[in-house]
């Protein structure tokens, strides 16, 4: 094929001379640009250009000697212009990368696409390619190749090379669903930005906004093929359309995804899951019935709230298809993921419609309860249904959707997170496959390392945390214009990468926000290759469902404006509190507690683990007798799974869990909210941060030997205690505390910073792949005017692993290797500067 391909560029077609009319600029439309057929007879502006068939010699094409010579070569507005066509025939798919030079401008078509230009001029040597590139993707059958040159005041000719054929398209030049770049997961800079389809982003058409966009370095984009909860913004024909949709909306998707796949840019379609009041109110039968919801959120959501278990779930699934193939979509990203509307307080409880009724008799025998009651026998059984139920709907869709658009990227995003409870009916346990475990950080930087962290913990490849770039909007100055200031939202997309997933963010006026994706690109295109790796186990969160739900979840207050969501609180608490203490962390959940998962890690943290099954209870004491350490929050155990005191509860040896014995009443809980949880009684500790209050843990702390391992209880919750009061004083004692009772030594130590947070994670058997950030504190007011924090100047890390063999830097990219001394029972390296932070690969022996 090689040697035809090379054939083929000697026969050329050459149409010329031809000249720009009066006054024209030389680049005027010319009737045989982009043309896909080869002439054997023109015509221009009355005049027979001739037509003739050369043979290139030595890919050398001397137009001034086969055309005409130049024309009054003093004249500065007169050019000699021609157009040359090659016909190409391959019988396989295969990429042709070009270099050419040309005397004096050129423009490049393939099949009609432009594909290069050399508009504004071009230097030449007859001795040396200027090495201009044209790579030219030819699928099997017949093509045609055009070009047009302008010639300068002296010379007039084209010299090209073929520098290489491959076999296959590359990847950079396709357009269909197999090129890499239209995988969403590939990408790193992700943006929501979803106005209405009528050709307009904001201020600027969608052309040059998806311009700047991709000069900015987007690699994936957010539109919608729906506008908010109002339907579909085309004649569907699963779900209604929005009754002020215009019938070029279509047109203009189509288009809209078309040019950013021509930029390179993968495209998704934002869809909210279950909330569409076209579908509502053409299919009343649809809609969702709620067991809980007051009069605001009845006008809210009562004409917009759809249940899936109704004949919306097929529908909404048909709809998803429909979407991907006529628009040639890359994925859905479902916002709106919960089942009931979890967006309002108080709390509203769904769906007893006569569809979930059936469902859940059918599937459970029992009845769905006619009330909100968790005395009822029934009423505990729905909840873990719902769970159960949802679950399973999202691998159905997924599912479905795959059989169809195998190629479609699947994004849910995940709504079960501090201030929002089990209501939304998204299980915390590792469910599902082959889509993306999606959230948000509302708005607070470090909660994108906690939220990725919570996301890796389901168990799927990828993740995925949103934020708005309007968090920095932080004033306007003169009444008009709007003061950004990037640094929080530079924060989290770190914090994510920090923690192991990827971030995305929403809304980007080009004059305020746009600016900051290229920064945000420079961030993260270089981390791109350490995201997505197994962690290293050091230390392990709990999350759990089972004291989630089934206790924190019948606070009476739940379904009140009064409810507090102490149950998160203390997780988030618990989370930075241990990130600002620069330990490495990851999630479980109660499905993770077994005795392969568990003896991974060196310690795990059981922050409030009231609900546990006798089974779970005996798998931790498997785990303590082997040698791991277990640090307990208080009222360890005192709940079945069912978050009841039942026979037998609590369970265990109480003198191993000395601590919180009875759990409060939620009257108790509310008037010590602003104070701290505790387990017992003990003074308050709101004064903890204050420099003259001493810091003295020996009364609220209990450590026991157990085999070979050992259990330490806390009789106060510490997350809940930082959470309230994040000072640097609980910080540092916390630390030190850990560190003595638990005897535990972190992979990773930065001594005398507390601004770094890591992440630590596996690239192959023999190298980690170490992330560093600095990140602000909370007890240092940070000045929003400031883009960056300062630049770190010998950084000392003290690893604490294997010997290491070779230590590189990553960013901005591989370093040579980097000095490493041994000192007592660590190996030191000192870090070049760095500002926001910095990776490590480091390699150690076997």
């Amino acid at each position: 094929m090689a040697e035809k391909i090379n054939e083929q560029f000697k026969k050329w077609t050459l149409v010329g001379p031809f000249f720009a009319p009066p006054e024209q600029s030389l680049w005027f439309p010319f009737p045989l640009d982009g043309s896909t057929q080869i002439p054997s007879r023109f015509s221009f502006q009355g005049r027979e250009i001739p037509v003739k068939k050369v043979v290139a010699s030595g890919y050398f094409l001397d137009l001034e000697k086969i055309l005409s010579p130049i024309v009054d070569r003093s004249s500065r507005g007169v050019r000699n212009q021609s157009m040359g066509f090659v016909s190409l025939k391959v019988s396989r798919p295969v990429t042709v990368t070009l270099s050419f030079d040309a005397c004096w401008r050129t423009v490049w078509w393939l099949d009609g696409k432009e594909i290069f230009a050399t508009r504004e001029g071009n230097s030449f040597r007859r001795d040396k390619l200027e090495g201009h590139r044209v790579i030219l993707a030819l699928t099997p059958g017949k093509h045609v190749l055009a070009v047009r040159i302008i010639s300068s005041n002296q010379n007039w000719n084209l010299q090209f090379q073929i520098v290489s054929i491959q076999e296959g398209i590359t990847d950079a030049l396709r357009t269909d669903r197999q090129a890499s770049w239209r995988d969403y997961t590939c990408s790193v800079v992700r943006l929501e930005q979803r106005p209405v389809p009528d050709g307009w982003c904001g201020k600027l058409r969608k052309e040059d906004y998806e311009s700047l966009m991709a000069r900015m370095g987007v690699q994936a984009r957010w539109i919608s093929v729906v506008h908010q909860l109002e339907g579909s913004c085309y004649r569907s024909s699963y779900l209604g359309m929005w009754q002020q949709a215009k019938p070029d909306y279509e047109k203009q998707l189509k288009e809209w995804v078309k040019f950013l796949h021509q930029k390179r840019i993968a495209v998704m379609s934002w869809v909210a899951l279950t909330l569409n009041k076209s579908a509502a109110r053409e299919h009343p039968e649809w809609r969702q019935q709620y067991l809980v919801i007051d009069r605001a959120g009845r006008k809210q959501f009562e004409e917009a709230a759809c249940c899936i278990n109704s004949g919306y779930g097929q529908a909404l699934i048909d709809f998803c298809i429909e979407a991907l193939k006529k628009f040639d979509l890359d994925g859905i990203w479902f916002d709106g993921a919960s089942f009931s509307p979890v967006w309002h307080r108080p709390a509203i409880i769904s769906c007893v419609c006569p569809c979930c009724r059936k469902k859940f008799k059918e599937e459970t025998g029992m009845e769905i309860p006619d009330r909100y009651d968790w005395s009822l026998p029934q009423f505990p059984a729905w909840v873990q249904w719902r769970y159960d139920m949802y679950a399973s709907y999202w691998q159905h869709l997924v599912d479905s959707v795959h059989k169809a658009v195998p190629e479609a990227t699947i994004v849910f995003n995940h709504y079960h997170r501090e201030n929002i409870g089990w209501h939304g009916a998204i299980p915390l346990k590792p469910f599902g496959r082959n889509f993306v475990s999606g959230t948000e950080a509302d708005s607070e930087p470090l909660r994108g390392a906690f939220y990725t962290r919570l996301m890796r913990a389901y168990g799927r490849k990828h993740t995925e945390v949103w934020m708005a770039l309007e968090q920095g909007r932080k004033g306007i100055r003169n009444g008009t214009e709007i003061v950004f200031h990037p640094g929080e939202v530079f924060d989290f997309v770190l914090a994510c990468a920090t923690a192991g997933g990827h971030a995305s963010v929403g809304g980007a006026d080009f004059d305020v926000e746009g600016p900051a994706l290229r920064d945000i690109a420079e961030l993260l295109k270089p981390r791109a290759p350490y995201l997505n790796l197994p962690s290293v186990p050091c230390i392990a969160l709990h999350v759990s469902q089972q004291t989630e739900t089934f206790v924190f979840g019948q606070d009476p207050a739940f379904i009140t404006d009064d409810w507090q969501d102490y149950y998160w609180n203390s997780l988030t608490g618990w989370h930075h509190l241990l990130a600002y203490s620069q330990f490495h962390l990851d999630v479980f959940f109660d499905q993770h507690l077994q005795l392969s998962f568990l003896r991974r890690y060196p310690v795990i943290i059981l922050p409030l683990a009231l609900s546990l099954t006798s089974t779970q209870y005996e798998v931790l004491m498997e785990y303590v007798k082997a040698g791991g350490i277990l640090f307990a929050g208080p009222w360890f155990s005192l709940f079945d799974r069912w978050g009841k005191a039942s026979t037998g509860y609590p369970i265990g040896d109480r003198d191993l869990f000395p601590f919180g014995d009875s759990f409060p009443s939620w009257e108790e809980f509310r008037n010590r909210r602003s104070i701290i949880l505790d387990g017992f009684s003990v003074k308050p500790l709101h004064a903890l941060g204050q420099k003259r209050q001493a810091f003295t843990w020996q009364d609220v702390i209990s450590v026991r030997k157990s085999g070979k391992g050992k259990i330490i209880q806390a009789g106060i919750d510490f997350g809940t205690l930082f959470r309230y009061h994040p000072f640097s004083r609980i910080v540092q004692s916390f630390r030190r505390l850990f560190l003595q009772v638990t005897q535990h030594r972190p992979l990773v130590e930065i001594p005398d910073a507390d601004n770094i947070i890591l992440g630590i994670f596996s690239k192959d058997k023999k190298t980690s792949v170490v992330h560093l950030q600095q990140f602000p504190v909370p007890w240092k007011p940070e000045d929003t005017t400031v883009e960056k924090p300062p630049v770190r100047w010998k950084t000392t890390l003290y690893w604490n692993g294997k010997k290491p063999t070779c230590v590189r830097c990553c960013l901005p990219e591989i370093s040579p290797q980097l000095p490493v001394r041994k000192h007592r029972n660590s190996y030191l390296v000192e870090l070049p500067p760095f500002d926001r932070g910095q990776i490590l690969l480091i390699t150690t022996e076997d």
